[in-house]
C-alpha cells in the first residue's frame, strides 16, 4: 500500500464516501449481526440500516460480543443460514 499511495488514498476514500443512498438499491433479503459489545460499531448504526431498509434486513444482536468476536463466535450459524438460503446449496 505505501508503494502505491494513489491506490490507497482511492481505497480510503471510497471507504469513508458517503453511502447512505445506496442502501435503499439494495433489493434482497439481508442479514445484519452485530455484537452488544461492539467497540468499533455502534449498535445504533445497525439498527438505522435496518430501519433504512425496510423489512429487507434482519438484525441479530449478540450479546456480550465485540466486533470481531461476534465473527468468530457467530460465523457457523451465519453460514449456516447462507447455504441453507442459497439456490446452490442443494446443488452437489
Amino acid at each position: 500500500l505505501i508503494e502505491d499511495k494513489a491506490g490507497y488514498q482511492a481505497a480510503f476514500l471510497r471507504y469513508v464516501a458517503p453511502w447512505a443512498d445506496k442502501v435503499k438499491a439494495v433489493n434482497c433479503p439481508v442479514d445484519i449481526w452485530h455484537g452488544s459489545a461492539d467497540g468499533w460499531a455502534p449498535l445504533s448504526m445497525s439498527q438505522a440500516l435496518v430501519e433504512a431498509m425496510d423489512g429487507r434486513a434482519n438484525l441479530t444482536i449478540c450479546d456480550g460480543l465485540a466486533h470481531y468476536t461476534t465473527l468468530k463466535q457467530e460465523l457457523p450459524a451465519i453460514a449456516r443460514g447462507y447455504f441453507s438460503a442459497s439456490p446452490k446449496a442443494a446443488t452437489p
